[in-house]
């Protein structure tokens, strides 16, 4: 029974740590789509 609840805890944790990792790539894209925009409109006003 121990076991269970201990892999149940573990399970959950790792499917947490997978939403946050998940949130900080889809972040981390929209950030550099953003630059990559951002540097687009430089050169097209130049």
């Amino acid at each position: 029974m121990f076991r269970v609840i201990v892999l149940g805890i573990v399970g959950f944790v790792e499917m947490a740590m997978g939403f946050i990792t998940a949130g900080c790539v889809l972040l981390a894209a929209a950030a550099i789509c953003d630059t990559i925009e951002e540097a687009l409109h430089r050169v097209k006003g130049e």
